[in-house]
């Protein structure tokens, strides 16, 4: 399960089509509440929350959230707000998760190919991913740039997980001695 979070506006809805159907819709309506839609993606059947960015929906993000194996956190790389916002949502999902239970988090930088009216510096969207421990995307809804690539991270990401803890719960055999077993019947 991977959720798509962020403000409005910032093109999460655009995300989720190019990657699901492969198209771009300029006008596109904000979305109220949550769509829920499915993909296969490098072999695994994903499931994927895209959820209203809007404020008076911002108190149901945590139950989209709920379960999910991963987050992904989009902003407007021509929006500095939405950038200033990824804060929220992280104190938010950090809130709601123990840190075992806490799922994996990825921020896309949305419209990177609008080169000459970003607002967000390179340098700040660093920081910001190394103190959070994220990954990041400059990812394009518009022309499709990274969005594969970060939906495929995220699924490399979880088959490793589940590998690893799949080594760590070995199933127990336990044989039993007969002879033991015979005793107990012929003496009670």
């Amino acid at each position: 399960k991977i959720v798509v979070i962020g403000d409005t506006g910032v093109g999460k809805t655009s995300i989720t089509s190019r990657l699901i159907s492969n198209t771009f819709c300029t006008n596109s309506p904000s979305t109220l509440s949550a769509s829920f839609l499915r993909k296969n993606i490098d072999g695994q059947n994903i499931q994927i929350w895209d959820t209203a960015g809007q404020e008076r929906f911002r108190s149901m993000a945590p139950l989209y959230y709920r379960n999910s194996f991963a987050i992904i956190l989009v902003f407007d790389l021509t929006r500095y707000q939405s950038f200033e916002s990824l804060t929220f949502w992280i104190q938010d999902i950090n809130s709601k998760h123990e840190t075992s239970t806490k799922p994996k988090i990825w921020v896309c930088g949305n419209k990177s190919d609008l080169d000459d009216q970003i607002e967000v510096n390179q340098k700040e969207i660093y920081d910001f991913v190394e103190k959070n421990n994220t990954s990041y995307y400059a990812v394009s809804a518009l022309s499709g740039a990274n969005i594969q690539e970060c939906f495929s991270d995220i699924v490399k990401q979880f088959l490793e997980t589940k590998m690893t803890s799949s080594q760590g719960k070995k199933k127990k055999v336990v044989i039993k001695d007969q002879q033991e077993e015979r005793f107990r019947k012929e003496c009670c």
